[in-house]
């Protein structure tokens, strides 16, 4: 028998003769490895993979304390009908859009409600917002909304699902760097949301 065969079946009846111990120890081993999960997180900021003194980011660093930082955020609302332009995927919207001003650094935030639609009437050229408060109420108006932001190709397949089930809203967050740096922008994206009505909580926003 070769030296390896001869270890196994000398660790193998071992580990059968004091199975009780055995059990014992690894379930205290498995939950002592377990217990450090608590300080797993997770982080969209890819500077966790380079070091502080790396070159290449301090002179990124320098590039966005001269010039600016940008990030995004996207907000995603998914009804549970699966329908992004009903009454209540609306309102939620319009409420998102303007929650979403309150993200700092926020520079610009585009959604359904804000998008700049044109309509011609004669010789004069109207330019409103698509979605009115007062249209999340008119089942006609919205299925008017719908119609055009699916044939709307900077809407369709960016803020909205070809398929009109689920909407986003968009935010751009820029500005000077100042010192300390400021907070993680999902971080400040998810507090923005703290304060959502149960209503979009419970029956859109996830």
């Amino acid at each position: 028998m070769s030296p390896v065969r001869l270890l196994e079946s000398r660790l193998g009846g071992w580990a059968i003769a004091s199975r009780q111990p055995v059990i014992v120890v690894s379930l205290i081993l498995v939950g002592i490895a377990a217990s450090g999960t608590r300080f797993l997180e997770f982080s969209a900021d890819n500077r966790i993979y380079l070091n502080e003194d790396n070159p290449q980011l301090l002179a990124f660093d320098a590039f966005e304390d001269k010039y600016g930082q940008s990030d995004n955020v996207l907000f995603v609302l998914v009804p549970p009908d699966h329908n992004a332009t009903s009454a209540l995927a609306l309102e939620a919207t319009t409420w998102l859009t303007e929650q979403s001003w309150t993200v700092p650094y926020v520079t610009r935030v585009d959604s359904l409600t804000n998008f700049p639609h044109t309509t011609a009437h004669g010789d004069d050229i109207l330019v409103r917002e698509l979605i009115d408060v007062a249209d999340s109420g008119d089942a006609e108006r919205r299925a008017r909304i719908r119609e055009i932001a699916l044939a709307e190709p900077s809407l369709a397949g960016r803020l909205i699902a070809r398929d009109g089930g689920v909407s986003g809203v968009h935010g751009r967050v820029g500005g000077v760097v100042t010192e300390p740096r400021p907070p993680q922008t999902r971080a400040c994206a998810t507090d923005a949301l703290g304060s959502s009505p149960d209503r979009f909580a419970q029956g859109v926003l996830p």
